[in-house]
Formats: C-alpha cells, sequence, structure tokens
C-alpha cells in the first residue's frame, strides 16, 4: 500500500505572503488587467533543433482548429516560410480578459 503525502507549499514573505505558484498566479492577473503587453501575429523560425526547423505562431483566431492551423501554415509558406511580425497588433478588446488559470476556475466551479 502506498500513501501520496503532499509537500506543503512554502510562503514567502518576499512574495507578499503568498506561495510562489499564487504569486505567479496573482502577478498575470494583474499584467493582464492593467498592464496587458501588445500581441501581433508572428511566424519565427528554431533552428536550434538537432533535426528539423521548429516553427512558433502567434495567430488571431477566434478558435484554433485543422483549418485555422493548416491556414496559418499557408501564409507561413507564402511568406517564403521566414520570420515575420504583423504590422498591427491584434485588438485588445479580442484578446482574453483573464488568464488560463482563472478561466479553468471559473468553469470547474461548483456551485452549491
Amino acid at each position: 500500500m502506498y500513501r501520496l503525502l503532499l509537500k506543503p507549499e512554502t510562503i514567502y514573505d518576499k512574495y507578499q505572503g503568498f506561495t510562489y505558484s499564487d504569486y505567479q498566479n496573482k502577478l498575470t492577473e494583474e499584467i493582464i488587467k492593467n498592464t496587458p503587453p501588445t500581441v501581433f501575429e508572428s511566424f519565427s523560425t528554431d533552428r536550434s533543433y538537432r533535426y528539423g526547423i521548429g516553427l512558433n505562431m502567434v495567430i488571431h483566431a477566434e478558435t484554433i482548429n485543422r483549418a485555422t492551423i493548416e491556414e496559418a501554415i499557408h501564409r507561413f509558406r507564402t511568406i517564403s516560410e521566414t520570420d515575420w511580425r504583423s504590422a498591427e497588433p491584434a485588438p485588445r478588446n479580442e484578446l482574453p480578459h483573464e488568464s488560463a488559470n482563472m478561466a479553468i476556475k471559473r468553469l470547474t466551479r461548483k456551485d452549491k
């Protein structure tokens, strides 16, 4: 028989009395709410792979599905398979206003 003993999370004074993960979540929420970064559509290649080339994409789409991915790959090939960044940022009102952690908490919250 085995029993999993969870390691207690450490609370740090330098993180204002939060655990590291709680502080990280709080900071993420504050950034999204108060000083959101500017997000641009972009393609960047990563040639550090031993075999092949990696491709990082930031795309502005309502949903990510097969058609969206195939269209982004087609655009990447159209621009000669090179690094690229859009001249205009994605509209702020179309970007998330909460972190992934907060969205998951909201969706899994059980009201009794």
